[in-house]
């Protein structure tokens, strides 16, 4: 849930509308509904394990857990979805931030 929240506020951020960061949000759920659909492997474990909808399907995790090779070090699906997932959402927040201010000034300029 942080991760829809901070890519709802950086889409509301970044296209200056409520309207338009729903608009975004609804065509990435729709995206998402269709990875469930139609499970591919690559487009699984490279995009849609770390949306929301794979992330609470919990026996995803515990019938067919992946294991992620990163830097010669092995990850279970769960470990690095949740920690990859943080560091991105938490990125999102800090340009969110930043993009934000950037705008107050060039407004209040």
């Amino acid at each position: 849930m942080v991760f829809m929240i901070s890519l709802t506020l950086f889409l509301t951020v970044l296209t200056d509308g409520v309207l338009n960061g729903a608009v975004g949000i609804a065509f990435f759920w729709i995206l998402l509904l269709i990875f469930d659909q139609v499970p591919l492997y690559l487009v699984d474990h490279y995009f849609a394990n770390f949306m929301p909808l794979k992330m609470t399907d919990f026996q995803h995790y515990y019938i067919g857990n992946e294991i992620y090779r990163v830097l010669g070090n092995s990850f279970t699906n769960l470990k690095w979805v949740v920690s990859l997932t943080t560091i991105i959402s938490f990125g999102m927040i800090t340009s969110t931030v930043i993009f934000s201010n950037i705008k107050l000034r060039k407004g209040l300029s």
